[in-house]
């Protein structure tokens, strides 16, 4: 993949200039310095430092809790734009996302009964989250799976053929852009029916099962390089998508206070924020490790195989130990 990456980056014009020797350095010198780290500390700092400033916002006037506010942005904006080696998009978006700790300010620590069981809920959903690292391999590991290693012929040829035979033109060739339609094809066609069979079945269980077919489907890319096995793979776990996904949605409004659904509600897209930070990150280091150094695409699918297995571990656990039966599931 590095190879891949700097090919690409000799081509632009804008670089081409350069020495060959020239782009490689800042190549090695950019993975050397992940923002990652930095951003995660500096976030915790500043949610540090609002909640010690809390009380004193709480006792504020109203001109007082606005310097609170502005005194808050102003000092994480600066750390965030001092930072050297960040582009203008990777400033913005941390900026609007630095903006969360001022949530914190509005807090009611005096009140703190309401959040008690607040963790069970957010290890449901960090528990969830790891069938979503498996989710976002679909927009970079297996493309790139798919570009490397998928034999398409058979499936051309089928294609082509029926298409030959109705009289229609276009020539058909399997792309990577074809892995979501596979997806999301699966999804509007069979979402109606899976729902209706799963419509009375527990919400915990389901999830469950939900996420086993999406472990079966991405073990099965570990069979074969071949265009069938993959297209059975991604259906498979398409639809362990939408039998887990819509029960954890309903799972979450039936166990959310009744005064704080829509908190509940806004909180669970954390799965996607978590699963799409980690599957990023770890689907691209465990692709360069396992199939552009070592060759090794199968152990990479079974990888993210076990991460499914631990996930479903994990809610097995959850439903046996946390769930509570007072919280009715349908």
């Amino acid at each position: 993949m590095r190879e891949q990456v700097l090919a690409a980056l000799h081509a632009l014009p804008e670089l081409a200039v350069l020495p060959v020797e020239v782009v490689d350095d800042l190549f090695a010198r950019a993975a050397r310095r992940p923002f990652l780290l930095p951003f995660v500390a500096l976030l915790l700092l500043m949610a540090a430092a609002a909640l010690t400033l809390q009380p004193a916002y709480q006792r504020a006037s109203a001109t007082g809790r606005a310097w609170y506010l502005g005194g808050t942005v102003a000092v994480g904006a600066a750390m965030l734009w001092l930072l050297p080696g960040l582009s203008l998009y990777a400033r913005v978006v941390s900026s609007v996302i630095y903006l969360t700790v001022l949530s914190i300010y509005m807090m009611d620590f005096g009140d703190l009964d309401r959040y008690r069981d607040h963790w069970r809920f957010l290890l449901l959903i960090f528990l969830y989250s790891g069938f979503w690292v498996l989710y976002f391999q679909m927009f970079d590991s297996v493309l790139w799976y798919v570009q490397a290693y998928v034999d398409a012929s058979s499936l051309n040829h089928f294609v082509n053929g029926v298409l030959g035979a109705l009289g229609v033109g276009p020539i058909f060739h399997f792309d990577v852009e074809h892995v979501t339609v596979i997806n999301a094809g699966t999804i509007i066609l069979l979402q109606l029916l899976v729902s209706s069979i799963v419509r009375k079945t527990r919400a915990l269980p389901t999830m469950i099962t939900g996420i086993a077919f999406g472990t079966v489907g991405m073990a099965m890319l570990a069979i074969s390089t071949g265009i069938w096995v993959f297209m059975a793979g991604i259906i498979v776990f398409s639809i362990g998508e939408m039998t887990a996904h819509p029960k954890f949605i309903s799972y979450v409004g039936q166990i959310a206070p009744r005064d704080r659904v829509a908190t509940y509600m806004g909180y669970i897209f954390l799965y996607g924020v978590i699963g799409s930070s980690i599957g990023g990150v770890l689907g691209a280091n465990l692709y360069v490790h396992w199939v552009d150094q070592l060759n090794r695409p199968r152990t990479l699918w079974l990888i993210f195989a076990s991460i499914g297995v631990v996930t479903i571990l994990g809610l097995v656990l959850y439903n046996l130990f946390l769930h509570r039966p007072e919280e009715q599931e349908s």
